[in-house]
Order: structure tokens, then sequence, then C-alpha cells
């Protein structure tokens, strides 16, 4: 096929824009480009716009408008969730440690899986640098987090478990129920990272107790540099039920769970200063809004189009495995290796040929290294070079999905060729 137009099958990357968040956007643009925080009413008009589309995503969520938290994506809502812990921790510590000089001197412990996205592994490591103290929990041969091994890494000192409910790579689900529930019986805090489940599965974050979680907009064909954080209780360790002026910086100490990352102005209730993305959080909504009435009809044909390729894949190339769980997985989800086939070859003849996938995670694709998703899974290293992500989403079509396949047995078979003639070379 022609090399001028690609078929894109890269959707946990990144989404298209709906055309109906694009116009939203747009109208945001056009009629509404006040601060949200200034007082005259273009301001106002601003911050009602801001306030509506808070609500929006609240009562959709079925949590509390001030639980929600908006950032500008996925990775700053990991890093003001786990490091603001973390902070708060140190903080109160040192503070205590101030007024009893016998008091013993502690590093916080938090603990995480082997297979998280870097934004949540780097975050990790920056602070095993700064002495706390990381347990990465292994996980078995489908990517599910290994229960037993986290239960017996909780300590004294552990303040906080963050567990991805989704994985980016494999699709595989985490049992984000029983972490939450192991996390609370230890009076332990719980967040997960959803960025690429957020919209494509219907989550109770109370029922499932989990205390803060993270989405982006660009994951659900909305704006890219939008996200939010959902702050249970908008970050209190006591009820949401009180006044305004609790929520004020000097009474964070003792009532709070966690630390701003950064410090400014007083927006989203102290928790992220800077001047807000009015017409960006606006395309927030309404993309969290077409997830959610579309869903079940749209996580169906998803459904049918990763079967599909399944089986067609299991079929029709030989030495091919599906790695994460064959049930527990997001629908758009089809991560494949392909027995001594180097996925970035792989990579590179579908884009020549007119599509796009991915070898893993977009933000170290480039790296040209087995991931460190492939890699937990201890598959052999003839399978974990060859592994390539497909992922379908809401602008897939059946006939895009035929020509898939068509691509994918071409550059394989050609791959093949050249390896045997390369073999006959030597």
């Amino acid at each position: 096929m022609s090399n001028t137009k690609h078929i894109y099958f890269d959707y946990a990357a990144t989404t298209p824009i709906d055309p109906l968040v694009l116009e939203e956007m747009n109208a945001v643009y056009k009629t509404i480009y006040g601060n949200s925080e200034s007082v005259h009413k273009i301001g106002v008009k601003a911050h009602e716009k801001l306030q509506n589309a808070r609500k929006k995503i609240a009562d959709i969520l079925d949590v509390n408008e001030k639980e929600i938290i908006f950032t500008s994506g996925g990775t700053e809502s990991n890093n003001i969730a786990i490091q603001g812990v973390v902070r708060h921790f140190l903080h109160n510590k040192n503070n205590d440690d101030n007024n009893n000089n016998n008091a013993k001197s502690r590093m916080p412990h938090i603990i995480t899986s082997v297979i998280e996205h870097s934004a949540v592994l780097n975050t990790c490591k920056y602070l095993e640098e700064e002495g706390v103290k990381v347990s990465y929990i292994e996980v078995d041969q489908n990517g599910v987090i290994k229960l037993d091994q986290l239960k017996n890494a909780i300590t004294d000192d552990t303040i906080l478990i963050s567990v991805m409910h989704a994985n980016n790579e494999i699709g595989t689900l985490q049992p984000i129920a029983e972490i939450g529930q192991i996390a609370h019986n230890n009076n332990i805090l719980f967040h997960t990272d959803a960025v690429q489940s957020f919209g494509k599965i219907r989550l109770d974050l109370h029922e499932l107790e989990i205390d803060m979680l993270s989405a982006s907009a660009h994951k659900i064909y909305g704006p890219k540099g939008v996200g939010l954080l959902f702050l249970k209780n908008c970050g209190r360790k006591t009820s949401i039920d009180k006044s305004e002026e609790s929520l004020k910086k000097e009474n964070r100490k003792w009532d709070f769970y966690l630390d701003p990352l950064m410090h400014g102005g007083g927006h989203e209730f102290n928790w992220r200063p800077s001047t807000l993305n009015v017409p960006g959080i606006a395309g927030f909504a309404k993309a969290v809004e077409l997830m959610d009435t579309r869903r079940e009809e749209e996580m169906g044909r998803l459904k049918r189009f990763q079967k599909d390729i399944i089986s067609w894949a299991e079929k029709n190339i030989a030495g091919v495995k599906l790695n994460g769980h064959p049930v527990n997985r997001l629908v758009n989800n089809i991560n494949l290796s392909i027995k001594n086939i180097p996925g970035n070859e792989l990579l590179l003849g579908l884009d020549l040929d007119g599509f796009a996938i991915s070898t893993g995670s977009a933000c170290s694709a480039d790296s040209g290294e087995v991931s460190h998703v492939i890699r937990a899974l201890n598959m052999e290293p003839e399978y974990a070079q060859g592994t390539v992500r497909i992922t379908v989403g809401r602008f897939t079509t059946e006939q895009e999905v035929e020509e898939l396949k068509k691509g994918l047995k071409k550059v394989i078979t050609a791959l093949r060729v050249i390896k045997e003639q390369r073999k006959q070379e030597k």
C-alpha cells in the first residue's frame, strides 16, 4: 500500500482528538479567554467553565468536586501523588525529630511494581537517591503483580503502595481491589496510575479503596497537556466536608496526607499552582463524557477487533505468542512476540508500508532495547526481541484491521526471507 497515508494502530501511545472534543475546545478558545482566578466578569466566566468541567467529571466518577485536581497529565499527577506523600511524611518526621531529641530517625518506605510506567519508576528511583526505601514487586508470566510478595514487603515504615491499574505495554489489569484492601488493612495509602484504563473501564473509586488516581486526557481522545489527579477527601486524612478555610496551607500539616509538589498561587485547592488551561480542561471533560456514554458499544467493538487480530495471528504467524493476561486485559491491546523477528525491524517495515504500531511504551521506545515490562515476564530472548504492541481505538475500522493483517503477513514473510539469506551468506 502507499506510504503516504498511515493507518493508526498505536492508541495506547496517544489518541486522535475527537471532533466533538475539538469543537468544545474551539468554542471555549473563541469566547472564554479570561484567567479563571480573576474576579471580573470575564474571569468569572472562565471560572464557571472550569467548575462545570470539574463537576461533569466528578459526577461521572461519582466523587466530590473537590477531589478532582487538574494537572498537565499523568506524569505530573503521579509525581504529585508519590512525592507529595513522601514529602509530607518527611516534613512531619523532621518536626517530630526537632521536638524530640530521642526520636528514632526513620525514612519512609514505598511499594510499587517492576512493570510500572517510567513516570512512576523514575520517580521512585529519584526518591531512592534521597534515601527513601522502595520495594519493587515482581509479576507472574502474565504480568500480574504477586500479591504474596507485596504483603511480605510491608514494613512499619511503609506509607504508600503505588500500582498501575492497566499496563501500558501488555494491557494486563492488576487486582487493584485486593491491593487497595491490603493497603488500607495496614493503614497505608494506595495510589494507582490509571492513565491507560481511565474511561475504558468504569471504576468505583471508593469501593476500590483508592486514595489517589492519575489520568490523562490524551489517552481518551482529548487534548495533550491536560490530566487529573483524584485525591480522596481532597488530600485530607479525615472528611472532606469542612469549610474552605480548612483547605488553606497553614492547616495542611496535621489534616492532610500529602504536601504540594510545587508552590505558587492557590489554584486547585492549593495542590497545583499555575493558571489553568480552561479550553483544555473543557475538552477533557467532554472526552470523559463521550467515553462514559459510548463505553459499552465502543469497548465491545474494540474487543471484537482484538479477538480477530489475536486469532488471525495465532493461525497465520509461526512462532507467535500473546503477552499479558489472556482475559483480564484492556480490550484494545494486542501485544505479540514473534520468534526470531526483531520487533524494531517489524515496526519499521510496517511503518514503510503505511502502518503505525509500537514496540512498547512511546516514552522509551526509541531505546532499541527490550522493555522492562517484557523483561519482567522472563520470556525466552528469541521471543522478547520480537515484541510489538498493536492498539486499536475509536476510529479503527474493519477494513483497516484487514489491511493490517495483510501488512503483517507481508512484512514478516519478507523479514524471514532476509534472515534466511543472511544465514546462508554466513
